[in-house]
């Protein structure tokens, strides 16, 4: 377990024995890049206020908040309020998150 560097802040990774990404901590100081996964994304918010982009919408979201992304969308984080930060975890079906 290491916190890197990365385009948009840093990044934490937590993965099984098998190299599997189990959940990932971001904090983001600059816009991310836009990419895709083939599974779903799960993110909630653990600090801040920010934009999450998935395709041709934009979801403001802030702290306490879920936003999930299905597979395939293009999608990438902007900080509005810092520290924007998130953990996300990666699954097959959109999970239901009791409110």
């Amino acid at each position: 377990m290491m916190i890197k560097s990365t385009s948009f802040g840093s990044m934490l990774t937590i993965e099984d024995e098998h190299g599997k990404i189990l959940w990932e901590y971001l904090v983001f100081e600059r816009e991310g890049r836009a990419h895709t996964h083939q599974t779903w994304e799960n993110c909630y918010v653990t600090a801040g206020i920010g934009t999450i982009v998935i395709d041709d919408q934009k979801v403001k979201v802030q702290k306490g908040e879920w936003c999930h992304i299905p597979p395939g969308a293009a999608h990438w984080m902007i900080p509005l309020e810092a520290p924007f930060e998130l953990i996300l975890y990666y699954s097959d079906s959109k999970p239901h998150i009791a409110k």
